[in-house]
């Protein structure tokens, strides 16, 4: 079988840039169903957030973005499809998913409005964005039982804060070539690139380099993830190494989303309030120089 690429992410987060330039590279035909949504928008002459909106009760609306992604996965070709859903429709593919902090995801969507999306301030811009992906995140739970925001639900899982699309992209192109050579069905924990500068720590700066900041893992930068903020549980040293350095991606191991139990009695999100506190986040920042997102 030709090899086959899925591409979603949060909003802001460059994915058709990206996508754009994986194809190019693997040669491989591409599709952006967002695209498609636009076209079916600008016929009906309303905006792609209200289209979303229709959707919810409409299920033709989906059921035509469906059918290209399902034939597209049918021809036998190299695919890249640029879709929230796209992971589903084309289950042998390699399941991208781009991640950006709502931040620097305003700024981004400000500065590339198109034609059909107009917006007076950046604040105006990602509020669309985030309802726009919260209306698609609605009706594929209805629809279809499928969690957007679910990391497992990938195998790459890429934060596009600080790392350039050429970056990006060769961390795709990679992960395709491996799994091309592999012919190995993928992994259910997703390899994951998260920017160091994205990552809050969970102890203080005393902590690390203690037992408690050691991980076991053949990675040893150990992260949970919970309301879009990513936070390092085990490895803070590695993250701390990583800023100095200015680099963009750090290669993680996901443990843990949102109310999954990290113990007994912690989870995830439990972890992160009591363990991020504002105090903690403060001296981490001085000590490392920059501001967290």
């Amino acid at each position: 079988m030709s090899l086959q690429v899925s591409i979603t992410g949060e909003p802001g987060c460059g994915k058709t840039t990206v996508a754009r330039l994986v194809a190019q590279e693997l040669r491989a035909d591409y599709l952006s169903t967002g695209s498609i949504q636009r076209e079916i928008a600008a016929k009906l002459g309303i905006t792609t957030l209200e289209l979303n909106k229709r959707a919810e009760t409409d299920p033709s609306i989906d059921q035509q973005v469906d059918a290209h992604t399902q034939a597209l996965g049918d021809s036998g070709r190299a695919v890249l499809v640029d879709s929230r859903l796209a992971w589903r429709f084309l289950p042998r593919s390699l399941k991208v998913f781009l991640v950006c902090p709502p931040s620097v995801a305003a700024v981004r969507v400000f500065q590339q409005q198109r034609a059909n999306e107009s917006y007076t301030s950046k604040e105006q811009a990602i509020a669309a964005l985030i309802a726009r992906y919260d209306s698609e995140k609605a009706r594929f739970a209805k629809y279809y039982g499928a969690n957007l925001a679910n990391l497992r639900n990938y195998d790459l899982v890429i934060d596009t804060s600080l790392a350039t699309p050429k970056e990006i992209c060769d961390a795709v192109v990679q992960a395709a070539h491996n799994m091309g050579h592999s012919h190995a069905v993928p992994a259910t924990t997703p390899l994951l690139f998260v920017s160091p500068r994205s990552l809050v720590p969970t102890l203080t700066i005393a902590q690390v380099d203690s037992p408690q900041d050691q991980s076991t893992s053949v990675v040893p930068v150990q992260v949970v993830r919970q309301a879009q903020r990513w936070a390092v549980v085990h490895g803070h040293h590695h993250v701390i190494d990583a800023v100095k350095k200015d680099s963009a991606l750090l290669l993680c191991q996901l443990i843990g989303q949102d109310d999954e139990l990290l113990s007994p009695r912690v989870t995830v999100r439990s972890l992160i309030e009591a363990r991020a506190t504002a105090s903690n986040l403060a001296a981490w920042e001085a000590h490392l120089g920059f501001k967290l997102p």
